[in-house]
């Protein structure tokens, strides 16, 4: 296999975790009333995996001719983290909305047993 195909295949590893990412942010994985994964289990999987992903370290330097894929594949990553970056925030004040009104609402005693 050529340098150029390598860098080739690594890109286009690259785009398809950027897509699947995107489509994970555009369509939530399910979660079922039991709180167990949907349909969508091995989508997020797939994402985990990708998560860990470690570079090639055989590459070499990238060819000219790719200069551009890969500078458009790092724009996207970066428009990708950033909107990662404001869902999770955006998620997490989500939670502690929650978290109070589960607190506010927790049932308390309507009557103390003092006989009893």
């Amino acid at each position: 296999m050529t340098a150029t195909a390598r860098w080739e295949a690594v890109l286009d590893e690259l785009e398809t975790d950027i897509q699947r990412t995107h489509q994970l942010l555009v369509r939530p994985p399910t979660v079922t009333a039991q709180d167990s994964p949907g349909d969508d289990a091995p989508a997020v999987a797939d994402l985990l995996l990708a998560a860990q992903w470690v570079p090639p370290t055989d590459l070499g330097p990238l060819p000219d001719a790719l200069r551009g894929r890969a500078e458009a594949v790092v724009n996207q990553q970066r428009v990708l983290t950033a909107t990662l970056n404001e869902t999770l925030v955006t998620t997490r004040a989500h939670l502690r909305v929650a978290d109070t009104l589960r607190r506010r609402n927790a049932p308390q005693a309507v009557y103390l047993d003092t006989l009893g």
